[in-house]
């Protein structure tokens, strides 16, 4: 993964593999507690074409954490199975793109 100041109150991860495992998503938390209060993570996934349930799971759980300290975040780059299983699960209001 590769971190980027884009903007102000903006910071981008992309994520670079085929496919968005619960590990990735778990190494994530690392900058949860590195953003300052208003600021949002952008997670670019437009290089992974697979996902899981679990790795979904655990970006949600890290919104939450992320709202609690005063931040956000949101996802770009959906596409094959990532974006389908999100469309699917209507995870729209949970993980906002």
């Amino acid at each position: 993964m590769s971190i980027a100041t884009i903007g102000q109150g903006e910071r981008i991860v992309r994520h670079h593999g085929s496919e968005f495992s619960y590990e990735s998503a778990q190494a994530l938390f690392a900058l949860a507690h590195q953003l300052g209060r208003g600021e949002k993570l952008v997670i670019d996934l437009s290089d992974s074409a697979n996902t899981t349930i679990a790795a979904l799971a655990k970006l949600i759980e890290l919104r939450r954490v992320l709202l609690e300290l005063g931040s956000d975040l949101r996802l770009v780059g959906l596409s094959g199975r990532v974006g389908a299983i999100h469309s699917l699960h209507r995870l729209g209001n949970v993980l906002p793109c």
